[in-house]
């Protein structure tokens, strides 16, 4: 007995540890640029040519590597000593509040100690956005929060409070009597690395692109100042030339210190190559006008070089970000399991099998509750992205028939770090005016009434009930937009008895037609089919069965149009492009595998519309509170409607 507890205990572990490893290995796709770790080499000027590995630096004692670093760097470290406080789910707005005004007095009076530091100028405050020391020696107390979180406590989102998070720098050198407490000053969470590792005194991390936050520098002098903007310089510079080997600082910079035009074509690295240029010859100006007696002399000659040292990182950091995962390459995952797939197994039964497995696994997760709905939003995402691969593999047998798999492939090559930059639908919406959003939920509206009629008329049979149904949904439909042209009339009043008229109409004509198609459906389509039969010239088992589908079809379409006008009664008008875009999905998906029952097997297909369920369940609202729609894609959603009428 004691051996059997043994062994599926050692079973257990290990099925766990592959489940996290697999996890890592889908949530940090990306291979590092630079290998190993960072360190001599990163206070040295970066080499021309081919970057290396690095070689293996001799083994030091802590101390003496602590000397070493501060010999090389020729910057005093600024503390010994890191206390990081983490703040679950502590918005910005709470302690710095928004759009250059201070938080509410019930915020301020609930950190007393916090907004006491921001009054002195004696911290640094940042918004921290998500785009990827001994006894002795003073401490940086580094206070941060992981998200934010909207005033109904949901988070995971991409709207502003959910993304905006919170950085405090508290030490000796951000004070400064010139910063006003609650300037809005915005920093990418990847500047924090270099920032700290300089401050501490240790290299860069290797593959880090951040750049320094100058509002931490205050302690230093503007030497110190222009040479931790030299090695953070010095550090992009050897990613950039991992990324574009012929990129090299000689190159840029001829002996007389000018800018050489012809090195590179006209593109992003030539502009990289003149302001990395630009900025280390402003600094060189900078050393011969060190011995000035002219305090307004030198001051100028730095704030030339630390702008151009600046303006060469950012720019570069935002093109590194770019390319960071475009060089990433499945070529030996495919070669070796392409064969077997096409054999045995077919892409789609494989990722779903392997996301049921891996979703079983992650039920024992403790942030799992927060984060179901990507999960699904991933699944079938994935799933449908590899159907249209299928599609097209079909219309094209004549062509490469791994040319679908490539593209598929190519289109994974991405991580987080790059969709950062694309458009977020949701934000635009909310951004946008009022009648163009009032707009698009009437388009909605209408498509979702067309949508299900041109879906009627795949049914080969339509006894009169058909149409009896059809015109009650165009009824739900018409009161969907009084509901809507009400609302646009009386914005004001807290409660619209017109339009709770109208909301309880819709309620008794989609009940009474949802519950008659349910109960009548399955015997007039069989009474329907044999009055056809008795009008031929016999009787066929065949018709039959066909009435038992088109029952089964009749009711599924007539429940899913009828919840999507419902979810466009209830929710924002924000959320109805959403809503017809889960609709549409679901008749395609229903049409795509009954035109064509070769491609996918049946038990694929009945997984397939699970998960487009889930994801549409769980798209309309955060786990945590099934009455709120606000995480999925950040939409925002009811709060005071019943959850049995959402779902």
């Amino acid at each position: 007995m004691g051996a059997a507890v043994a062994g599926w205990t050692v079973a257990a572990v290990l099925l766990q540890v592959a489940g996290l490893s697999l996890f890592l290995y889908g949530f940090f796709p990306v291979k590092p640029t630079l290998r190993s770790f960072s360190g001599a080499e990163s206070y040295q000027v970066p080499s021309c040519g081919f970057v290396s590995a690095g070689e293996q630096e001799p083994t030091l004692h802590p101390d003496q590597l602590r000397s070493l670093y501060r010999e090389l760097s020729g910057i005093p470290p600024v503390y010994d000593r890191l206390v990081l406080m983490v703040i679950d789910g502590l918005p910005t707005e709470f302690v710095l509040g928004r759009g250059r005004k201070p938080p509410s007095k019930e915020m301020m009076e609930s950190m007393p100690y916090t907004q006491s530091l921001l009054a002195g100028c004696k911290a640094a405050p940042y918004h921290a956005k998500a785009a990827p020391p001994t006894i002795t020696m003073p401490r940086l107390k580094v206070v941060v929060s992981d998200h934010g979180m909207t005033e109904g406590g949901n988070h995971g989102g991409s709207s502003y409070e959910e993304t905006d998070s919170f950085a405090l720098f508290i030490g000796h050198s951000v004070e400064s009597p010139y910063r006003s407490p609650y300037d809005q000053n915005e920093a990418l969470q990847v500047d924090l690395a270099p920032t700290l590792a300089l401050l501490l005194g240790i290299p860069i991390p290797k593959n880090n692109f951040g750049v320094v936050l100058p509002e931490l520098l205050n302690s230093l002098t503007d030497d110190q100042k222009l040479r931790m903007l030299e090695l953070n310089s010095w550090q992009i510079l050897r990613l950039l030339q991992a990324q574009v080997p012929a990129f090299c600082l000689e190159d840029c910079i001829n002996s007389e210190g000018s800018i050489v035009l012809d090195i590179l074509h006209e593109s992003i690295e030539k502009k990289l190559c003149h302001l990395l240029s630009k900025a280390f010859s402003s600094h060189q100006s900078s050393r011969l006008h060190r011995g000035s007696d002219f305090k307004s002399v030198k001051a100028g000659y730095y704030g030339t070089a630390a702008d151009n040292y600046y303006g060469f990182l950012r720019y570069a950091s935002e093109w590194l970000s770019h390319r960071a995962t475009d060089a990433r390459s499945l070529s030996q995952v495919d070669h070796h399991s392409e064969s077997y797939l096409d054999q045995r197994w077919h892409l789609d039964e494989v990722l779903v099998l392997a996301g049921m497995f891996l979703y079983v696994i992650s039920l024992g997760s403790s942030s799992f509750v927060e984060e179901e709905q990507y999960t699904w939003h991933f699944l079938t995402s994935t799933l449908y992205l590899i159907f249209l691969t299928k599609a097209v593999q079909s219309m094209l047998k004549g062509s490469n028939p791994t040319l679908g798999h490539k593209a598929e492939e190519k289109s994974f090559d991405k991580s987080g770090i790059n969709w950062v930059h694309f458009p977020d639908i949701s934000k635009l919406l909310a951004q946008a005016d009022s009648s163009v959003v009032k707009s698009l939920q009437i388009i909605s509206v209408l498509a979702v009434v067309v949508l299900f009629s041109v879906s009627l008329t795949l049914l080969r049979a339509r006894p009169k009930f058909v149409i009896g149904v059809w015109l009650t949904h165009i009824s739900c439909g018409f009161l969907v937009l009084l509901h809507i042209w009400a609302n646009q009339i009386s914005t004001s009043l807290p409660i619209n008895h017109s339009t709770a008229s109208i909301a309880r109409q819709f309620y008794v004509i989609a009940s009474v037609s949802i519950s008659a198609t349910v109960l009548a459906s399955p015997w007039v389509f069989p009474m329907f089919s044999a009055e056809a039969e008795s009008a031929s010239s016999g009787s066929s088992p065949v018709k039959a069965i066909h009435g038992i589908r088109n029952s089964l079809f009749l009711t599924g379409i007539t429940y899913t149009a009828f919840w999507g006008l419902l979810q466009l009664l209830l929710q924002q008008p924000i959320n109805a492009i959403p809503l017809f875009l889960i609709f549409l999905q679901t008749v395609s998906s229903v049409v795509h595998f009954s035109l064509d029952k070769t491609l996918h097997k049946q038990w694929v297909q009945v997984v397939a519309m699970h998960f487009l369920g889930m994801a549409g369940h769980f798209g309309l609202g955060n786990t945590n509170s099934l009455a709120s729609i606000d995480v999925a894609g950040a939409f925002i959603g009811i709060s005071s409607y019943s959850t049995v009428l959402v779902y």
